[in-house]
């Protein structure tokens, strides 16, 4: 409901959302229709949400783009996306998709996004008791692309946080989300 209100009074040109939209996917297409509902909007999954069920109920929407290991191009924006994990400081799979996703950007001239579930290694958004639990493979990317901003989720406790990687802005929007300007 916040989110809704948000949106109505801000009208944002995009939505950015990094996952755990759902209770283990109960909902899920619910939410998704709500997202919908609000505007364009890219999306990746959580941990709540397996990928292949976010892609599948994503795909029913024209407004929402799932783009997990993918790029898609919004006003001269160029998004790149990865979603799921948030338990392991290394991604494999990741790092080899990275660096597909990493050349899509070097060739793009405009503003750039990365937008994941976990947030990267060693910032204010993984900090968790008694050290950083984020992703080492996020962070070597982040500080490789240099995107503008980096959207990320997964830790709730650390929702409206902001720090920065290189040039980079990473932000944890949480649940109410926030407006960015690029």
């Amino acid at each position: 409901k916040q989110l809704r209100m948000l949106v109505q009074r801000e009208k944002p040109s995009l939505l950015l959302c990094a996952g755990d939209i759902s209770v283990f996917e109960q909902g899920l297409g619910e939410m998704l229709f709500a997202i919908n509902q609000m505007g364009k909007a890219v999306i990746v999954h959580g941990n709540h949400e397996s990928e292949e069920r976010m892609a599948d109920l994503a795909g029913f929407f024209e407004d929402i783009s799932f783009v997990h290991n993918g790029f898609i191009v919004h006003e001269n924006v160029a998004i790149v996306g990865h979603g799921g994990g948030g338990f392991d400081t290394r991604d494999r799979s990741f790092e080899r998709t990275g660096k597909k996703l990493h050349r899509a950007l070097a060739k793009h001239k405009g503003k750039s996004i990365f937008i994941m579930h976990a947030p990267p290694y060693g910032t204010a958004l993984d900090a968790i008791m008694d050290g950083h639990r984020g992703s080492k493979s996020y962070r070597e990317f982040i500080e490789k692309a240099q995107p503008d901003l980096a959207i990320c989720g997964h830790f709730h406790e650390h929702a409206g946080k902001e720090d920065r990687i290189g040039k980079t802005r990473v932000i944890n929007p949480g649940p109410r989300g926030m407006v960015i300007e690029l």
